[in-house]
């Protein structure tokens, strides 16, 4: 069997450049995304009492980029879970400072984040995406709490970016987590 080479295609003409373009289209392609970091609404989480000290630690070990999901047309999104959770992170303290918290690496109460999975798929018949997280807070008293969130949007990457400030409000209005910041 012989294999077709580019300027074989080229000497059929438009039909050649369609071949081309067929080719091209039919590779798909690959992207990278870290999700920006927005804090939650403040208005949304409970009050927290005023000089609550914490630490935010990041606790994904893993640091290798790993696939996220599919943003149609064969194109591939990857992601560091390392990263995201940084980011899940400077929206936790951005959220938390706003509701006068402060946040300090040398607080005695700390929250260990982590990301565990992260997962973009199509939704609305393929008019949409839908970027859902899993991840764990562990609180300094030793308690683990596993939670998922998730955020829809028409374009992928307003999915996932979506989606950090909802750790924060997912882990912010849990009961365990907000008895473990108001205990003194």
């Amino acid at each position: 069997m012989k294999i077709l080479d580019i300027s074989s295609l080229l000497r059929f003409g438009n039909l050649g450049l369609i071949g081309i373009c067929v080719m091209v289209g039919l590779s798909g392609c690959a992207s990278s995304h870290v999700p920006k970091a927005r804090a939650a609404n403040p208005k949304m989480i409970p009050n927290i009492p005023a000089g609550t000290k914490v630490a935010l630690i990041n606790a994904q070990p893993a640091s290798e980029s790993v696939l996220i999901g599919k943003a149609g047309l064969g194109r591939s999104v990857h992601g560091n879970l390392h990263t995201w959770t940084d980011q899940a992170i400077i929206a936790l303290k951005h959220t938390l400072e706003k509701k006068g918290v402060e946040v300090s690496d040398r607080s005695a109460k700390s929250l260990k984040v982590a990301i565990t999975e992260a997962d973009l798929k199509e939704a609305g018949s393929g008019w949409s995406f839908r970027c859902t997280v899993h991840f764990t807070i562990e609180m300094s008293n030793g308690q683990v709490i596993t939670m998922v969130t998730d955020n829809p949007n028409w374009k992928y990457i307003p999915a996932c970016d979506g989606v950090i400030p909802k750790i924060a409000l997912v882990a912010l209005n849990d009961e365990r987590i907000e008895k473990f910041l108001a205990d003194p």
